[in-house]
């Protein structure tokens, strides 16, 4: 009986901890800054962990890169589609944090974080100029904690760009 007051004990203790502390800060002080930076289009990598999502307008990403889904060619400029996108993003519910609102530069970045035990993620965006004044989009988002984000990232990434093609 000692044993399972003892377990009850300390998961009160780390619960405690946990809501004073805060589980956003208690991510950052076991694995440091939520944002995982910018990524190359040149050189992108998916994860082999199933924590990622990355949609892509055809001809955007290599060949040899897995995709998620396709995205539509864009009449509008890159800066253009960007600021339509941030305007979207910035409209729905959830925590999230611009750590590179640049649209002119080509790219968006933000990181997100879950509704309960707040693990972040870093979602970027960029826009692709292509043939004939078109644009391309490359979404790519990935977990910084887990193996798994059970869907969580393409679920987002869908969400969010489905405003662009209404």
């Amino acid at each position: 009986m000692s044993f399972l007051a003892s377990i009850a004990v300390a998961a009160v203790i780390v619960g405690a901890l946990i809501a004073i502390i805060g589980p956003a800060n208690i991510w950052q002080k076991l694995y440091g800054n939520p944002d995982l930076g910018p990524f190359d289009l040149a050189t992108l990598t998916r994860s082999e962990r199933p924590h990622d999502a990355l949609l892509c307008t055809p001809g955007t990403c290599t060949s040899s890169i897995k995709t998620d889904g396709d995205l539509p060619i864009f009449d509008e400029k890159p800066s253009v589609l960007l600021e339509r996108l941030a305007k979207h993003i910035e409209t729905q519910e959830g925590t999230r944090q611009s750590v590179n609102n640049d649209a002119a530069s080509g790219s968006i970045r933000y990181v997100t974080r879950t509704a309960w035990l707040k693990f972040p993620d870093t979602t970027q965006f960029w826009a692709v100029p292509m043939a004939d004044g078109k644009t391309g989009l490359v979404a790519y988002s990935r977990s910084q904690v887990g193996h798994s984000d059970l869907g969580a990232n393409l679920k987002r990434l869908k969400d969010w760009t489905s405003i662009l093609t209404k």
